[in-house]
């Protein structure tokens, strides 16, 4: 089962809308962006998207029940948020780890800081799973509550809000090979 754009956005209207309006978008789409910013933005969304999704992955590796993956989910988001290494470094694979430890050393650099809080997870439904040539997958959708919000050196907010409450949909499909599991 899958999931069309606007199912998405019509599902989070207010998200989606603060999402598109946001100062950073706008400059974004209007060329007006400085480039310091634009590189800044880059760099960090590669790190972001290579590396958890590499999370993700290890994570359902390791975590043999839903109720496992649920735990794994909720440890791998919090302590990339507070820049704990050491509990990253048990759950992800070296090349995984030291992706999220460049990341959290380039916002320590910048002096910032995510106030995060994860309130609970409401959901973790299987949406689908499929075992292809030794390849067992599965695909779950996490609804979760979490405050965020993250901080420059002086403390001052840059994105986020410390008092408010976001629900997080996250749809994530985990792989593990079990060719040689007996």
């Amino acid at each position: 089962m899958g999931y069309r754009f606007t199912d998405l956005t019509t599902a989070c209207q207010d998200d989606w809308r603060a999402y598109i309006e946001h100062d950073f978008v706008r400059q974004l789409g209007n060329a007006t962006l400085p480039e310091a910013s634009f590189r800044h933005y880059l760099k960090q969304d590669y790190l972001f998207l290579i590396h958890f999704a590499r999370a993700y992955a290890l994570a359902a590796y390791k975590s043999p029940t839903l109720a496992d993956l649920r735990q794994a989910y909720e440890m791998i988001v919090t302590a990339f948020a507070e820049g704990n290494r050491k509990l990253l470094k048990g759950l992800l694979s070296k090349d995984v780890f030291d992706g999220f430890t460049r990341a959290m050393s380039d916002r320590e650099d910048r002096g910032e800081q995510i106030d995060q809080s994860f309130v609970s997870i409401n959901k973790a439904d299987i949406l689908e799973s499929d075992v292809k040539s030794g390849i067992a997958s599965v695909t779950v959708r996490f609804v979760s509550q979490l405050i965020s919000a993250t901080r420059d050196r002086a403390g001052a907010i840059i994105t986020g809000d410390p008092q408010r409450i976001k629900e997080v949909t996250d749809i994530w499909t985990f792989s593990r090979d079990v060719s040689t599991e007996q």
